[in-house]
């Protein structure tokens, strides 16, 4: 009894040590964020969603427009990206095991007071389309001069 015990808890741990590295593996991303001309946007936030497309985590683009993923699970990862005054985008990554994919999200110029998707820092601009300002009084008109004043 006590040989058929220990022989289960060897197939158990064999099976844990071949499973737990497979289940463990991840690969490394590394994301630029970049405009219609090819230029870094920089801040731009990105967002690994889940299964119902909701974030859960986000990074910031650094100075060069670059999120550095490095514990995505091998498979797809869904990612959302945005920017204020750029229309959001949303990315499909095939992460495999080896070498760092680099990849670029290319955004569009979109709405600039468009309030962006998952961000809960935006606030939007804080000028007004009209000012109130009261009414400007046109100066006084100038007295008018005959011709003949030229001549004093």
């Amino acid at each position: 009894m006590a040989e058929r015990r220990s022989r289960r808890a060897i197939l158990v741990v064999a099976l844990l040590a071949v499973i737990a590295p497979l289940r463990a593996q991840t690969g490394p991303v590394r994301l630029r964020v970049i405009d219609p001309f090819g230029s870094a946007i920089p801040a731009a936030r990105v967002f690994l969603l889940g299964t119902d497309n909701q974030p859960i985590r986000t990074q910031v683009a650094n100075d060069a427009g670059e999120t550095v993923w490095t514990d995505l699970p091998l498979g797809d990862s869904h990612l959302r990206v945005i920017a204020p005054g750029f229309s959001p985008r949303l990315l499909t990554v095939t992460v495999t095991e080896g070498e760092e994919q680099i990849l670029d999200a290319r955004l569009e110029v979109g709405c600039i007071e468009c309030r962006p998707e998952f961000d809960p820092e935006y606030s939007p601009s804080p000028y007004s389309d009209s000012l109130d300002l009261p009414p400007v009084t046109p100066p006084p008109k100038p007295a008018e001069r005959k011709w003949w004043h030229i001549f004093h």
